[in-house]
């Protein structure tokens, strides 16, 4: 009587084979449910497994961007609170020159005025020279918003997907006007002495805008 071994047994062989990618199949599936990916591995799609990996990298650039974007948001929220504050200042100021230039205030009325005119010129000047975020002065001297690069924001994961901010002409332009000390700019309008004139006919409506 004949006897076959399993090792030279066909049918046998194709049935081990067949258990071990069923084995393999099994593994496969239980790793895909157990990770919630498809690609695991090499194995699973070489080529899917190199497009995934690419598009993660740009994925988590994207988020990185994302976040870069809000932190600039906040940072321009600073500085644009501070030129609102300024805005405000320097209708106040309007209006006292206006005061000023009225001759039914007597000369200590117009002397009030022209002090509270000097403190507001010293509030801009501080405004300025000290608006910061995070540390860093935004507006005055070397500020990131005052340079001519100004602040450059990485806003995607491409190297060229960049926006940069400089207001380093227009600040040139206000602080010309406003004056950095006390004895520059509307530092030198005397609203008690002049009436109100100069302020009122110069700088101090073209600084305004009104």
């Amino acid at each position: 009587m004949a006897q076959s071994s399993v090792h030279t047994n066909p049918a046998s062989i194709a049935a081990k084979l067949s258990m071990s990618r069923a084995g393999t199949s099994s593994t496969k599936f239980s790793t895909q449910a157990a990770t919630g990916y498809r690609i695991n591995g090499a194995a699973d799609d070489a080529a899917g497994l190199q497009i995934a990996g690419r598009l993660d990298g740009e994925l988590s650039g994207m988020r990185v961007g994302i976040r870069n974007i809000s932190d600039a948001k906040f940072m321009l929220q600073t500085a644009e609170g501070a030129f609102q504050e300024m805005k405000d200042i320097m209708i106040r100021m309007k209006d006292l020159s206006m005061q000023a230039a009225n001759d039914t205030n007597s000369p200590a009325d117009k002397k009030a005025m022209n002090d509270e005119f000097k403190e507001l010129h010293l509030e801009l000047i501080n405004t300025i020279q000290t608006t910061s975020y995070s540390g860093e002065r935004l507006l005055h001297g070397s500020g990131v918003l005052s340079t001519t690069s100004g602040a450059n924001f990485q806003i995607g994961s491409a190297s060229g997907a960049k926006l940069a901010v400089s207001l380093k002409d227009q600040l040139k332009k206000l602080t010309d006007i406003i004056g950095l000390k006390p004895a520059e700019g509307f530092g030198k309008i005397d609203l008690a002495a002049s009436g109100g004139k100069i302020a009122t006919e110069g700088p101090m409506f073209a600084a305004s805008g009104l």
